[in-house]
């Protein structure tokens, strides 16, 4: 949204939004607070919530950010920590001894976990933990150490509503136990000096620092066809795994179906010498980028990001590149020799399980990832050099048009069977209200100049817009777009680079996105008319 300014001090209103020809409900972002968040604990213990601003670094350590200096945050970092609930008046105690006896083996089959000071029953709540079976690995002790490593419980809210319900008692024997997590150090430590992460925090908005998340800066997008490497996006869920030899990294691949339960492990060193790298130019976007703008289009009620700590989002976890590594399609047909003799009707029913070094897991249907037109890699590059740690190195998958949840990152293991029961399939990602997994992105398009509530002179009678247009895994060419100003009731044709586009490795349709230009009539100042726009595309 941008605004044209009059000579007083109230002026029009004049917003845009570009979107696909198959989805005009999609209208632009709206105002939105700015996309970092703060912690806020009440005296009472017994609420905590998430919102915009929370300032990461300790302010002991200001003058790090304040000098420009972004090498090192190692033991300076502040992440947040959710306080526990208040003690209950009358509610019973119990020893370590006793919780630990509820680890679910017993005849009644509870299972306790404790946080803090705090008993809690999970053995009804585990069916819908939406962390699915991770829960057990606490059974009968405290979920405090995990919670470091999987830092997104100490940002939802959800954990704290949840918890609130199943809480039993309080621990008698309990002990504080230091965190060096919160301050970026112990499983965080490494990464805090990680290649290219300096980089990404000069150009990015940070969204949380544990887990390391940001969005692309708007000017940052605009700026080129490549997107560069430190400056993509960044969506981690855990601490960055540390590769110390990225050839004799191992990656094993694997059949559920096979009843021996035979393996082969590869590294990464054999498996560059047995398969031909390829070079993909790909867009890669976040499952829930532009959260703000679904809620904004489909209103509170009806979008699955309203009340996560993921609303705040815009449109820069988008980014476009060039991947290369060996074809993925190529390595499982000589892995797996028996997927040339498998029925169709069996392979639909099949998916590609893909895990990563941090325990991030998911999967993607086989049929899409065996199909060549879809140009999946086991990628190793990115943009002529080596990935760096925030990005997956040594080794991620790429599967072009598909929702960045499923482009799995440090991957170690691959195998085929039935769709993964990880909670990133499960419990996250999900088509609202169909629940199921988000497989394939849309075909869509973004406005990134002038960026939203950008002023403009009141007088102004054109505008230069710049953005760009993806097919998403529609395996469609972007052919045209057309830019609106007054809310569809006239179109004017964009100026498209198709020049940049360019020849690599790809066997199917373009992956990557189109810049394109216009110089946007404007409707006259007052009229209060809306803007959109729209791309067209064919197979």
């Amino acid at each position: 949204m941008f605004h044209r300014r009059a000579a007083t001090s109230c002026g029009a209103l004049l917003s845009a939004h570009c979107c696909h020809n198959t989805r005009p409900q999609n209208q632009g972002r709206p105002a939105v607070p700015p996309r970092t968040a703060f912690y806020c604990e009440s005296t009472s213990r017994r609420s905590a919530s998430w919102h915009p601003g929370y300032d990461w670094l300790d302010p002991k350590h200001r003058h790090l950010a304040e000098n420009g200096d972004t090498s090192d945050y190692a033991g300076k970092l502040l992440a947040p920590r959710w306080p526990g609930l208040a003690p209950r008046q009358g509610e019973p105690c119990y020893s370590r001894a006793e919780v630990q006896q509820k680890d679910g083996s017993g005849t009644d089959g509870q299972v306790w976990v404790t946080y803090k000071d705090g008993v809690y029953d999970v053995t009804d709540y585990i069916k819908e933990h939406p962390g699915g079976k991770f829960i057990l690995q606490a059974a009968g002790g405290p979920v405090d150490d995990w919670w470091r490593y999987w830092g997104q419980h100490h940002i939802s809210t959800k954990v704290v509503e949840a918890l609130e319900q199943i809480r039993i008692g309080r621990l008698q024997d309990y002990e504080e136990e230091e965190d060096i997590e919160k301050t970026g150090r112990g499983v965080w430590e490494d990464e805090q000096t990680a290649r290219g992460r300096a980089i990404s925090r000069q150009t990015s908005s940070i969204l949380t620092e544990i887990p390391y998340q940001t969005e692309t800066c708007m000017s940052e997008l605009c700026d080129s066809f490549l997107t560069p490497s430190a400056k993509l996006y960044v969506r981690n869920h855990a601490p960055v795994p540390f590769v110390d030899s990225a050839s004799e990294h191992l990656i094993t691949f694997a059949m559920e179906a096979d009843s021996e339960g035979a393996e082969t492990t590869l590294t990464l060193r054999e498996l560059r010498d047995r398969f031909a790298c390829k070079t993909i130019t790909s867009i890669l976007q976040c499952t829930g980028n532009r959260a703000a703008d679904s809620i904004h289009a489909n209103g509170f009620q009806n979008s699955g990001f309203v009340g996560a700590d993921s609303e705040y989002i815009g449109l820069g976890m988008l980014g476009n590149a060039s991947w290369t590594g060996p074809r993925l399609d190529q390595v499982l047909k000589t892995m797996f020799p028996a997927l040339e003799h498998l029925p169709a009707s069996e392979a639909s029913k099949l998916h590609v399980s893909f895990e990563g070094l941090d325990g991030y897991y998911t999967s993607v249907p086989l049929d899409v990832i065996m199909d060549s037109k879809t140009d999946c890699l086991l990628a190793v590059m990115m943009n002529g050099e080596d990935l760096t740690p925030d990005h997956g190195f040594p080794l991620r998958v790429l599967v072009p048009g598909i929702a960045g949840a499923r482009n799995v990152k440090w991957v170690s293991k691959i195998s085929i069977g039935a769709e993964s029961d990880s909670p990133w399939t499960r419990n996250y990602y999900l088509n609202k209200p169909a629940k199921s997994p988000i497989i394939t992105l849309p075909m869509n398009s973004v406005i990134l100049s002038p960026e939203p509530g950008a002023w403009l002179d009141a007088q102004s009678e054109w505008l230069e817009v710049k953005g760009v247009a993806y097919p998403g895994g529609t395996q469609r060419r972007i052919t045209k777009v057309e830019v609106s100003a007054d809310w569809g009731q006239s179109w004017q044709l964009a100026h498209c680079l198709f020049s940049e586009l360019p020849s690599d490795d790809a066997t199917g349709a373009p992956k990557s996105w189109v810049r394109f230009e216009a110089n946007v009539k404007l409707p006259p100042s007052g009229s209060g008319a809306f803007g959109s726009g729209r791309i067209a595309g064919h197979p």
